[in-house]
């Protein structure tokens, strides 16, 4: 601990500024009261209300003044401001709900702490230490040879008890003072473990405020605030405690873990030595809790998410809504300049088609294909085959065929592939027709028509002087 980290912490940190208040025991019963003493992770404002309203009235009875004359709503305003609760509106809910922030939770623990205990387990907790050394040692021993060692003398300890139960004839009695120290020590943990759940929550909250801030601020581009936002996402995702969460909500989610659960807190739960304890409420609701708290979590995460598509959305509206209005605007300007301008002359020249690029119109990715290297060795031989007609290839000039199409659209405004190949034959077989629909596919002021189908007179002199006829879509060149 350094002198200025300390510094800083007394100054700012929720949890001295809970202790130092002068109503904190106000705040600490109240709080204790209504949401851990019932393990309630979060409550609605009204009921809270109305919770501090009795608790105040309890307190004040028989003082005049008030020891606390501020009304419920007050207090819950002021504790809301300094950071002992916070409040939130969640989906369909129209009241505010109110939980413990992180400090809150680390002040009532050390408040909770602060009494003397009748029983402290030592026993329990000195072989919990053992359990993780030995689990630490395991779990690092990259060696097999010794990894299977330890495994053998684990198994050699398990053969044993086995062997000693086998003989025993009498019932086991268990001793009552371990089973207390471990359901003890058991719900201390439980505990914790939902209390340090509100950390974990406020990181994500803290990220979601970070980027509704940099929204209403607007001092960095979308696409930045965005990256921004990710980047902070993911290292949160990626760091100890965001990988340590989706470990437990993984395993909790687990459908066999969840009845082994259910079945061990049962039995834990039917045993005299512990059916008495007060505490036993906090046992009895754990995998509730745990699935309460971790969705909690969850909703954080998928807040986060939705506040960003709400964003885009609105930037998107805000963009189409410009270009409207700049539509508009040359609109206004186009009639007002109508009668000045000189209609006989062009108004613009395009240098070339406008091209209209769609991001729905964008095809997938594809993956590409890994070549597969043969390693057989290619030896030099003859082939027997005849290759004269690879060098008797048919070719067709595109050119030629474009220069036959316009010649007859000078004559007319539209002509038919049909009308095409009667004035001029085709002598060059299928290549030659290819061509053609190749050069109707690539103007875009060709216009097919499936529903009628043209017959097309095809020779092929090199092999034969009959023609034959191809049935096509009708295709219409125009000007």
């Amino acid at each position: 601990m350094h002198y200025e980290d300390l510094r800083y912490h007394l100054d700012h940190h929720v949890a001295l500024r809970f202790v130092r208040k002068d109503h904190a025991p106000l705040i600490g019963s109240f709080l204790h009261h209504a949401f851990k003493a019932e393990n309630h992770f979060k409550v609605l404002e009204t009921e809270l209300t109305n919770r501090l309203y009795d608790f105040l009235s309890t307190l004040n009875a028989g003082h005049d003044p008030a020891l606390y004359p501020l009304s419920p709503k007050e207090y819950l305003k002021q504790w809301t401001q300094n950071g002992f609760l916070s409040r939130a509106y969640e989906e369909n809910w129209d009241v505010p709900i109110y939980q413990l922030t992180s400090g809150s939770e680390m002040a009532l623990r050390w408040l909770a702490d602060l009494d003397k205990k009748s029983f402290v387990g030592t026993e329990s907790r000195l072989l919990q230490i053992i359990r993780l050394l030995e689990e630490m040692v395991q779990k690092t021993q990259i060696d097999p040879a010794e990894r299977i060692k330890l495994l053998e003398k684990q198994k050699e300890a398990l053969d044993q008890e086995i062997a000693e139960l086998s003989v025993r004839e009498e019932p086991l009695e268990p001793d009552e003072t371990q089973l207390k120290e471990r359901f003890f020590e058991l719900e201390r943990m439980a505990r914790d473990l939902m209390a340090d759940f509100r950390e974990v929550g406020e990181n994500f909250r803290s990220l979601d405020r970070r980027a509704r801030e940099k929204q209403l601020t607007k001092t960095t581009t979308r696409g930045k605030m965005v990256g921004e936002v990710l980047d902070a996402y993911d290292a949160l995702w990626q760091s100890d405690q965001g990988k340590s969460f989706a470990a437990f909500w993984e395993l909790l989610m687990n459908t066999q873990q969840q009845e082994a659960l259910d079945g061990m807190i049962r039995q834990v739960k039917q045993l005299p030595q512990v059916a008495s304890l007060s505490s036993n409420a906090v046992i009895s609701r754990l995998k509730i809790n745990l699935i309460n708290v971790g969705d909690q979590v969850n909703q954080s995460n998928h807040q986060l998410v939705a506040q960003l598509r709400r964003f885009l959305d609105a930037q998107v509206l805000l963009e189409n809504r410009r270009i409207a209005e700049t539509i508009d605007t040359i609109q206004t300007e186009a009639v007002a300049l109508k009668d000045t301008i000189n209609w006989r002359k062009p108004f613009f020249w395009l240098d070339d088609k406008p091209t209209t690029d769609f991001t729905m119109a964008r095809p997938l990715f594809t993956p590409p294909t890994r070549p597969v290297i043969a390693t057989e060795v290619i030896e030099e031989g003859v082939s027997d085959h005849q290759t004269d007609v690879l060098f008797e290839q048919v070719y067709v000039d595109p050119q030629e065929l474009q220069r036959r199409i316009r010649k007859l659209l000078r004559q007319h405004g539209q002509v038919s592939l049909q009308e095409v190949t009667r004035h001029f034959p085709i002598e060059k077989g299928l290549t030659e027709l290819l061509t053609y629909l190749n050069l109707a596919s690539q103007d875009s002021r060709t216009v097919v028509d499936t529903e009628v189908v043209e017959e097309i007179e095809v020779r092929d002199k090199k092999y034969s002087e009959e023609p034959f006829l191809v049935d096509v879509p009708q295709h219409i060149f125009s000007r």
